[in-house]
């Protein structure tokens, strides 16, 4: 239906949802998915099993983690990759959310360093 909505070609997303975040951890876990990016989320703090499911696969050596964030999380201190993000005051767009509501933020400074808009 998106598809057809957005006039995109057939195909173009996949039929099947992608993986939920605890399979995503245990393919992290056994090498299966190597290499994972989290953005403007704190996995290693606010999710299941984080010691049995999630440590092992963030300390495993074959994955390359990535992690775009403005602050320094515990997630971004077992990261790769840190990619400083602007916070909601360096930047400007239009956000929408569940309950489908928009709102427009209006960039009031400019960011920080070398951090960019996500």
């Amino acid at each position: 239906i998106a598809e057809d909505i957005w006039k995109l070609p057939e195909g173009t997303i996949p039929p099947k949802p992608g993986f939920h975040a605890v399979l995503q951890d245990r393919m992290l876990n056994d090498g299966v998915l190597n290499c994972y990016w989290v953005q403007c989320n704190n996995n290693m703090q606010a999710g299941p099993n984080i010691n049995t499911e999630r440590l092992p696969g963030y300390r495993n050596p074959e994955n390359f983690i990535v992690v775009s964030d403005p602050y320094p999380t515990a997630t971004a201190q077992a990261a790769d990759l840190i990619l400083p993000t602007a916070m909601w005051i360096e930047k400007e767009g239009a956000y929408g959310n569940a309950e489908r509501r928009t709102q427009a933020w209006y960039q009031q400074v400019g960011t920080v360093g070398q951090a960019k808009s996500d």
